[in-house]
């Protein structure tokens, strides 16, 4: 749970993960309630981190979250799934783009070990 204390300032770059999702109203003074305890999207935070993938925004959904990057790419994931589990099948993905010397665009892991990769056009 995260509490809204005020509207946060204007930064350019990544000095906060920013999180978006629906809150009812003004939301300053109210609890933000994502499905992942923040504590546990600290952890994805810091993994993907460990594969040069800084994460800026999360929006979050009923069950599932969007998360972008500085450069703009974006991984969906579904919060009913293991979070351990889906951390090591984007890294199963992103050794196999390396493999293939390509890019990404987004990486859809919302469906267990069914990954779609959407390669960046050139």
């Amino acid at each position: 749970v995260g509490y809204v204390f005020d509207h946060a300032p204007i930064f350019s770059g990544s000095a906060y993960v920013r999180f978006y999702g629906s809150i009812d109203g003004d939301p300053i003074g109210k609890n933000f309630n994502p499905i992942l305890s923040l504590s546990k999207t600290e952890g994805v935070l810091k993994s993907l981190e460990l594969h040069n993938i800084t994460i800026t925004d999360i929006v979050t959904g009923p069950h599932d979250y969007a998360l972008s990057t500085e450069d703009g790419k974006r991984l969906l994931i579904n919060t009913n799934q293991d979070t351990a589990k889906t951390i090591d099948n984007l890294k199963v993905i992103l050794a196999e783009i390396k493999k293939a010397t390509s890019t990404w665009q987004s990486i859809d892991l919302r469906f267990g070990n069914k990954i779609y990769v959407k390669h960046e056009t050139q």
